[in-house]
């Protein structure tokens, strides 16, 4: 321990000890852990949040490489604020040291867990469900706590609570040993949560790893499924084509089918009309019966006559061979006059064609003696 100060330092300095061991006694008594919780449930909040965050979206190798180095950072502070002794000072100085040294530690966890959360909630923002988005507004609402508001608060207040007023310097020992325990004490009680938040964490890593192994699993039971749904929207247009293909047959069917009734139609009204047909053919039969004997009848009359003709035939038959042997008799003298009226009209004929021969040569000579007689004349 340091040498003490001046007599007059000390009257005054124990005075304004007891004055505020006063204050601190007639105020109302805090637990220091109580002050802690705000801090220790808004670091669990955010671990709980980036657990959260990491067990569904953390996908990136890099992401688990800054998680673990931010907790090999965390570390390191802890063991440099646990390697610092304090020095055993005046009160008025100490409690300020032992303020600065302990305050910090908590925002420098808060800041590596903000960190933390804000690269998981940068690299996949884009992804997270809507309660997600929630929790993680809430998380970056809860800010890091300012270490001056946090110094503004007495932290060893409840130190001196059960303290009475010191007579001199002894007594001051005394309670900076008893803060230095409770420093220590929290310190313990901060390593031990800051080992099971490790713990907490490296298990939603592997938890990460088991969900990242699971989302792989899922995107190939994606992929199936999304080649299954290729193939059934491919089979859907083939059957879709087919269906069209089939309502083109139905649509000539049922025009076949129209067709069919019209001649069923047709039919059916012929059919009806059978009975009348029929009682009109048998009218029809009747009378042709009737006309067919009557025509009988008159075949048997017509043959008769026939025969009777047949006979007459005959005899008029051998009347025209007798006929006919008299016109070739007469043929035959006919064409023996015709021979000689022949030879008789070549002979008129050769003395008529003489008689015409004279005559010419007689009109000839005529004619002659004329032109003779008009030349001698001229001639005289």
């Amino acid at each position: 321990m340091r040498s003490a100060p001046p007599g007059g330092d000390t009257k005054s300095s124990v005075p304004k000890s007891g004055k505020d061991n006063k204050k601190k006694m007639a105020s109302k008594p805090e637990n220091p852990q109580d002050k802690k919780t705000p801090t220790l449930r808004l670091r669990k909040k955010l671990i709980h949040v980036d657990l959260d965050s990491t067990h569904l979206f953390l996908d990136d190798e890099e992401n688990e490489s800054e998680e673990l180095a931010l907790v090999t950072r965390t570390r390191k502070r802890i063991e440099v604020t646990k390697s610092s002794k304090p020095e055993t000072l005046p009160r008025g100085e100490e409690t300020p040291k032992k303020d600065s040294s302990k305050a910090p530690e908590s925002p420098e966890i808060e800041s590596a867990s903000s960190e933390e959360l804000k690269a998981v909630t940068i690299g996949h923002s884009n992804s997270l469900p809507s309660y997600y988005d929630e929790a993680i507004k809430d998380a970056r609402a809860l800010r890091t706590p300012d270490p001056s508001k946090v110094l503004e608060e007495d932290p060893f207040q409840d130190c001196f609570t059960r303290v009475e007023d010191a007579a001199d310097l002894n007594d001051a020992s005394t309670l900076f040993e008893e803060a230095h325990r409770l420093l220590s004490r929290d310190i313990t009680k901060f390593k031990a949560e800051l080992i099971q938040c490790e713990a907490e964490l490296k298990k939603s890593l592997d938890e990460k790893k088991a969900l990242r192994l699971l989302c792989i699993q899922k995107e190939e039971e994606l992929k199936d499924l999304r080649a299954d749904l290729a193939k059934a929207h491919k089979n859907k247009a083939e059957l879709d084509k087919q269906l069209q293909q089939k309502l083109e047959l139905i649509g000539q069917l049922r025009g076949e089918v129209d067709q069919v009734k019209v001649d069923y139609n047709q039919w059916k009204e012929n059919m009806d009309r059978l009975p009348t047909d029929k009682e009109v053919a048998l009218s029809q039969l009747a009378s042709a019966e009737i006309q067919l004997r009557g025509a009988k009848l008159k075949n048997l009359a017509q043959a008769k006559k026939i025969e009777e003709l047949e006979a007459k035939f005959a005899e008029i038959g051998a009347e025209v061979a007798e006929a006919k042997a008299e016109v070739k008799k007469m043929k035959a003298t006919a064409n023996k006059t015709i021979t000689v009226y022949l030879k008789d009209a070549e002979a008129v004929q050769a003395k008529l064609r003489k008689a015409s021969d004279w005559e010419k040569r007689v009109s000839d000579l005529a004619k002659c003696q004329s032109r003779r007689e008009a030349l001698e004349e001229i001639r005289a």
